[in-house]
């Protein structure tokens, strides 16, 4: 029985690496030319405010700090609409308060007021 390529070989296709050459020496000093760097970043503060001289406005939302140590450990995840989302970061925003904080005070109205 003759013996069955393999469909997946590609040994064929791929070409040996090249070994890497020297860079050449700089003919005014002689020693191995240095590579071109890189532009340095500008700063935060820079960008801020070249951002605030050309009325540039950041797309993204401001959200406040949230991790906070708050004996909270167990993770819920739900499936919910973004305009609920969006309700629930806005609440908290405003109230200055965690999700987790948010969450409570729901389940505590709705129990206050479904008590009969």
């Amino acid at each position: 029985m003759a013996e069955r390529n393999n469909p997946f070989d590609v040994s064929d296709l791929i070409e040996p690496a090249k070994p890497a050459q020297p860079a050449p020496p700089s003919q005014a000093t002689g020693t191995a030319a240095t590579p071109e760097r890189a532009p340095e970043r500008p700063s935060r503060t820079q960008i801020d405010q070249l951002a605030r001289e050309t009325g540039f406005v950041s797309r993204e939302r401001p959200r406040l700090g949230r991790r906070l140590k708050t004996g909270r450990n167990r993770q819920l995840n739900l499936k919910v609409r973004d305009e609920d989302v969006d309700r629930l970061y806005r609440i908290a925003d405003r109230e200055q308060i965690t999700l987790g904080e948010v969450f409570e005070r729901a389940l505590d109205a709705l129990e206050k007021t479904s008590q009969v």
